[in-house]
């Protein structure tokens, strides 16, 4: 036990208590931490229910109570006026609500609490001991020292994936999986027929490498047991790092495995494995190369030992064609005496890929065991409108992501209109040379549309001709397959000042896109594009026979958002408006009209390469499949009405942004809600209302940081304060 005078001599109490920056054992007179309680092992709180008669009960909550941390305490002085001192003292010391707390044997951990109790010690003493009570309505332990994490640098990343904390039939504990084989010739059978999953048994023995084996036994005769582990890289890159792919505007399977491909500096693969079958001791292990199992390692061994294969960046694409990597251990075959059994102790799949410089992301690394908030501090530099803060999982967007910056800002001009005079006719439009997306079957633009100065139809429309099939649509591919059908197009005069093309702008069409029979089929684009043609933006609706409706929009050379077969598309009449400002994109698309679901949906889409190309001609393409030869059989899509709209024409102003040069931004995630401070003041109003708080997650995460296409990067630093039961 530790005492006042002892503390005098320069000892201190391992048990000592502060209590907001207070050290109690050294301020109090005669006070001494006896012991502490409150901060051992701490269980959670469930809910369960029983229904019916079921056998165990089902878990409806899992949550944390509040926390009351125990101090037994001792108070020695000679004469109770001293002791009425040092109960002035304690009581003064301890004041006041949710203070830190943290104790002389763990400095580098608080808490924070209040007192709820004291017992009252016996009358008369001058040496008694007694205790108090800290009710701590946070009941988690936090670091004091906040971690710091500043711009990703270039460098190497690390990835082992193995099958550690894996849960059977589960990925998201752990994508990485092992299936059980029974063949006589494994090296016949590829990958892609894979047999059953390990038990959870056997999973559970192969978290580390420590000859504690997971076994897989059969007794066929002349059969023999394989092991095919299958390892998920491309989604346990992305869980050991969220973001990861996101950061790298990598969405393909494809374009992920071709930047491996480029960026592996190593990657191999350790099997720690025996066998034993009915020729004794002795298995082999491989892997596969994409077409087949290779190498001829192995151990004949009573016990595991290793083996190792090694792979360059392009034989490690081309094995994991499919994003996954195979490696095999197998042993001998049975016979009428002797199983089959193969033995596993750990395998692992080691990768590490240069990393890649960007100002425009931070990894953030949680080594502790629970999920925290991530506080973000900016320095803004230049006019900016937004910051947006991104991760696998939430997102924040401060501010307005369509401000504009100085320039040509101050008025608006329409480039073109629809002239509704059915007496105009055809007029301005240009028949079958349009610009379409050529990414459908045997396309063509032929077919011809009804003029409306001779129809003179009430409501004016580019409707297909409706004399003969044939010279409403043309005959298409000699086939039968393909669509084929009638365009108009137009290219956009100059503005009133003599510029051709439009930079930023807003475009609307209003279309039909009706069935009256599920056997029905249609197609229709509505696009833009630039002056040779180049192609920027495209919302195609489609249908094919007895399906519903389906809707994919593309920008550039991507796709942007496709939604095939979906019943919320049927029967469409209504606005499909295109916006560019800057380099994004934002595409709105509204049932107004049609029958069904008021479909309403918003996509957004960045691409740098094609917002360089001034927007200055339009198309409508209306195509039906192959060679259906009746009306009836095709659709009623039609142009109604088109209009676009040049943004930011002329006038040079200078707009004040929402963030000026020099900015201190902080951004925080406490308590579940996000709030903004600008400069030290709070500016809740900044706030996009679906932003959450950014989690880092144990383990690395990545933050994407976006801001106006005309604006300088910010500097960003990230925190975290890392908590603990």
């Amino acid at each position: 036990m530790y005492t006042n005078n002892d503390l005098k001599k320069g000892k201190v109490n391992p048990q000592s208590i502060y209590f907001d920056g207070h050290c109690l054992d050294k301020e109090v007179p005669g006070y001494e931490t006896i012991s502490v309680a409150g901060r051992e092992l701490f269980s959670p709180e469930l809910k369960t229910l029983i229904v019916g008669n079921q056998n165990g009960d089902r878990l409806q909550q899992n949550r944390f109570p509040a926390r009351n941390i125990t101090v037994t305490y001792q108070i020695q002085r000679r004469t109770a006026g001293e002791l009425r001192e040092s109960y002035h003292v304690l009581n003064a010391k301890l004041l006041g609500i949710k203070k830190k707390i943290w104790f002389e044997d763990e400095p580098e951990l608080y808490y924070v609490g209040t007192l709820s109790d004291a017992e009252v010690p016996t009358a008369g003493m001058t040496k008694f001991q007694s205790t108090f009570t800290l009710h701590c309505n946070d009941p988690f332990a936090y670091a004091m020292r906040e971690d710091s994490f500043a711009v990703a640098s270039a460098g190497t990343l690390d990835f082992k994936l193995d099958f550690a904390n894996k849960i059977f039939g589960d990925f998201s504990s752990n994508p990485n999986m092992v299936y059980g084989a029974e063949w006589h010739e494994i090296e016949n059978r590829a990958p892609d027929s894979l047999w059953w999953e390990w038990e959870q048994e056997n999973y559970n023995k192969l978290a580390k490498q420590d000859g504690i084996s997971g076994s897989y036994t059969r007794t066929d005769v002349g059969n023999s047991t394989r092991l095919v582990m299958r390892f998920d890289v491309i989604n346990a890159i992305e869980q050991q790092m969220p973001g990861f792919w996101q950061r790298l505007g990598l969405i393909e399977l494809s374009e992920r495995l071709t930047w491996l491909s480029d960026h592996i500096k190593k990657f191999y693969v350790e099997v720690w494995s025996y066998g034993h079958g009915a020729s004794g001791y002795g298995t082999k292990v491989q892997t596969w190369s994409g077409s087949e199992w290779i190498g001829s390692q192995a151990n004949t061994a009573s016990k595991p030992e290793k083996n190792t294969y090694s792979f360059a960046g392009q034989e490690a694409a081309t094995a994991m064609a499919d994003g996954y990597f195979y490696a095999l251990t197998g042993t001998n075959d049975t016979d009428a005496t002797t199983p089959t059994v193969s033995y596993l102790d750990y395998a692992a799949l080691s990768i590490s890929v240069d990393a890649p410089a960007t100002k425009n992301a931070v990894t953030v690394t949680n080594d502790g065991p629970l999920p925290v908030p991530i506080r973000f501090e900016l320095t803004n530099h230049d006019d900016n409108g937004f910051f947006g803060l991104t991760s696998s999982r939430e997102n924040i967007l401060i501010g307005k992501p369509n401000d504009i910056d100085g320039g040509v800002v101050a008025k608006s001009e329409r480039l073109f209109t629809t002239n509704q005079n059915n007496a105009n006719g055809l007029k301005q439009w240009v028949l079958n040379k349009g610009v379409i997306n050529e990414w459908n079957e045997k396309i063509a633009q032929t077919g011809s549309f009804e003029d409306p100065a001779v129809i003179k139809e009430k409501r004016w429309r580019l409707r297909n001709a409706q004399k003969d099939i044939t010279t409403a649509w043309g005959t298409g591919d000699v086939s039968g397959r393909g669509w084929h059908g009638p365009s108009a197009s137009a290219i956009f005069a100059a503005d009133s000042n003599g510029a051709i093309g439009a930079q930023n702008f807003t475009a609307r069409f209003y279309v039909q896109f009706l069935f009256g029979d599920i056997s029905q089929t249609g197609l229709q684009q509505c696009n833009l594009a630039g002056p040779d043609g180049e192609l920027l933006a495209s919302v195609q609706l489609w249908k094919a026979i007895g399906q519903h409706s389906s809707v994919k929009i593309r920008v550039g050379s991507h796709w942007a958002y496709v939604d095939e077969n979906n019943v919320r598309w049927d029967n469409f009449f209504g606005s499909i408006v295109i916006k560019r400002f800057g380099s994004t994109y934002t595409f709105e698309l509204q049932n107004v009209e049609g029958k069904g679901q008021k479909t309403k949906q918003t996509v957004s889409y960045t691409d740098a390469d094609s917002a360089k190309t001034l927007c200055q001609q339009v198309t409508y393409w209306k195509a039906r499949w192959g060679n259906v030869t009746k009306h009836y059989n095709v659709m009623n899509n039609d142009l109604y009405d088109f209009w676009i709209q040049k943004e930011n024409v002329e006038d040079y102003v200078d707009i004040p942004n929402v963030f000026s040069d020099g900015d201190q931004v902080v951004i925080d995630g406490q308590d579940g809600k996000v709030t903004t401070k600008v400069n030290g003041t709070l500016n809740i109003g900044l706030q996009y209302v679906g932003s959450k708080p950014i989690m880092a997650y144990p383990g690395k995460s990545v933050i994407n940081v976006l801001y106006s296409d005309f604006a300088s990067a910010p500097d960003i630093t990230a925190y975290i304060r890392k908590k603990y039961l």
